[in-house]
């Protein structure tokens, strides 16, 4: 029952935020801001710093924290075009398989709602 609810829950927020990639595609330029560039830098070292960690190892609990620190940092970045909002999905893409409550599919689809006008 929770995979269903999940997959219709996904289902529903892409086809919220689908019909309006095209007409922001036509204006989206392709570089991201610095600071984005450093949070997907810092969230993809802290990933590969995690998954080097053998099994067992005492100090996961420590190397996950500050990876959970990274991704919630990328996670509140608020992208300003829909190249940055790319870049944020490529990133996070590693991630959303572990996000059980699928919080990174409500934060991509509130910035796609913002950048379209929808949102907040």
């Amino acid at each position: 029952m929770i995979a269903r609810r999940s997959f219709l829950r996904t289902s529903i927020l892409a086809a919220s935020i689908i019909p309006g990639i095209p007409a922001m595609a036509h204006s989206a330029p392709a570089a991201i801001s610095p600071k984005l560039a450093d949070l997907i830098s810092e969230f993809e070292h802290r990933t590969a710093e995690l998954d080097a960690l053998p099994e067992g190892d005492p100090t996961w609990d420590r190397v996950a924290a500050v990876r959970m620190r990274a991704v919630d940092a990328l996670l509140d970045y608020r992208p300003t075009t829909l190249g940055e909002v790319a870049a944020k999905i490529d990133a996070l893409r590693p991630f959303i398989s572990e996000d059980v409550d699928l919080v990174s599919l409500d934060v991509l689809a509130d910035d796609v709602r913002a950048l379209i006008g929808e949102g907040e």
